[in-house]
């Protein structure tokens, strides 16, 4: 039997993420974070994010129903398993974007099920690019600001990423060229990911 997939998208604020998901995924493939943000502008509440109060966000976290959670920029986000177990129970691979940080939460929370893989992968983005991207952005420039200010820091997490597993969000048509580059990664026979010089670090080795 064919193991069922969460792909885990990781990367830089403002990389492009969420366009490669929305090219190279159904629309119902996509894991709903739970948010505790206010919507952005053509944001859709249960369509880009589930968007809850931080004290309902608190709540869920104190009841152990997320699989994965962050604070990131001064909000909660999280997928909850009640999300996940009702995607994989339609589809055979879901996908998400996710800080590094929780990678190692959905290892964890998923490491006695051996039916499900976790495939990590990371988008690549130089700061020029990453420039462009936020100028075309219709949100508050003080919190573009403070996402440009996180790239550096999340770039240096592409070291724990084999080559193979990286994609190049540079590219002039970098989003179906992105599409691409992730489909042939998926089609690969192994997936190689390896936390090098991180405490607690894992190995993750996964055959499709």
């Amino acid at each position: 039997m064919n193991k069922k997939k969460i792909i885990l998208i990781i990367g830089p604020s403002g990389s492009g993420k969420t366009t490669l998901i929305e090219k190279a995924f159904e629309n119902d493939q996509v894991l709903r974070s739970h948010a505790s943000r206010d919507m952005r502008p053509g944001e859709i509440n249960g369509e880009n994010y589930i968007f809850v109060s931080k004290t309902e966000f608190e709540k869920m976290l104190a009841n152990h129903e997320f699989v994965q959670s962050v604070e990131y920029n001064g909000n909660y986000y999280g997928v909850s398993a009640a999300e996940i177990n009702s995607k994989l129970e339609k589809f055979d691979t879901v996908v998400v974007a996710v800080v590094f940080e929780t990678i190692k939460q959905y290892e964890d929370y998923f490491k006695s099920n051996n039916d499900i893989e976790i495939i990590p992968i990371f988008t690549s983005i130089n700061k020029e690019q990453l420039l462009q991207h936020f100028s075309e952005r219709t949100e508050p420039q003080e919190q573009k600001d403070i996402r440009i200010s996180l790239f550096e820091k999340e770039m240096k997490n592409k070291k724990y990423f084999d080559q193979k597993h990286i994609i190049d969000m540079n590219k002039n048509d970098h989003a179906e060229d992105a599409r691409k580059q992730l489909l042939n990664i998926l089609k690969n026979s192994w997936f190689f990911f390896f936390a090098k010089g991180k405490r607690n670090a894992r190995k993750w080795i996964f055959k499709y």
